[in-house]
């Protein structure tokens, strides 16, 4: 990882957070709150760049975050990983000025800073519009290719570890596997609407 020109041994990811905010924040007034921007930098799935959220969340300078902007890919290159953060006043000029409805659709646009707060998730199939019905050949597609999910694991797996972290054969077999197990009467011939949910 980089911080600024200091090179830095990889480390978990609460402490490469906290270890860029503190850098921040050493560089900021002492007083007053702030506007952060979580840049991805390339390379950082979705999953991830709410694992960095959460992990800012207990570093020191997320006690004077009233607004966030992110995560999302705002300055990225082909070349670079990673994250960085931005701070910024909370003047009113700024807020306004990044309230603003704009035009690209990669604008994430800016947002209250609160504590992480957790929401049920709905269950199956209460968040289908249509009501069950059934697709004999489509049911049939998805369970052919469930099966061979969990057949090719392993051979996924030793595929996945010459480029990956070798896991990828468990997590298509773990889907295929729910898949295999759930009895939810699906709406197969609204197949657009059930992949939706």
């Amino acid at each position: 990882m980089r911080s600024g020109v200091e090179r830095v041994p990889m480390a978990g990811l609460d402490t490469l957070v906290a270890r860029t905010a503190e850098k921040l924040e050493a560089a900021l007034p002492h007083e007053g709150d702030l506007i952060i921007l979580l840049n991805l930098l390339g390379s950082v799935p979705p999953i991830e760049a709410f694992a960095l959220l959460d992990g800012f969340s207990r570093t020191k300078l997320a006690s004077r975050t009233k607004w966030i902007i992110g995560p999302a890919p705002l300055m990225t290159a082909l070349d670079m990983n990673g994250f960085s953060l931005t701070a910024m006043p909370a003047d009113p000029a700024f807020l306004e000025a990044l309230s603003i409805d704009v035009g690209p659709k990669s604008w994430p646009g800016i947002a209250p800073y609160n504590s992480i707060a957790t929401v049920p998730c709905p269950t199956l199939p209460e968040t289908f519009v249509d009501a069950p019905s059934d697709d004999a050949i489509l049911r049939r597609l998805i369970e052919t290719g469930a099966r061979a999910l969990l057949d090719s694991e392993a051979h996924l797996n030793t595929l996945d570890a010459t480029c990956g972290d070798g896991d990828a054969g468990s997590t298509f077999a773990e889907s295929a596997a729910r898949f295999s197990r759930q009895s939810i009467p699906c709406p197969w011939l609204h197949h657009e609407s059930c992949w939706q949910q």
